[in-house]
């Protein structure tokens, strides 16, 4: 099965450190099911 997995390419430019953040909150909040983020926590 390991020898199925690919080596992702294309990936530049990487992604700044303002990207991964966003996306980290995303995730959060996807599965948390928060589904509006409340003024406090902008």
């Amino acid at each position: 099965m390991c020898r199925n997995i690919t080596e992702l390419r294309g990936l530049e430019p990487s992604a700044t450190s303002e990207e991964i953040e966003a996306a980290a909150r995303q995730y959060v909040r996807k599965v948390s099911g928060i589904q509006k983020v409340s003024d406090s926590t902008r």
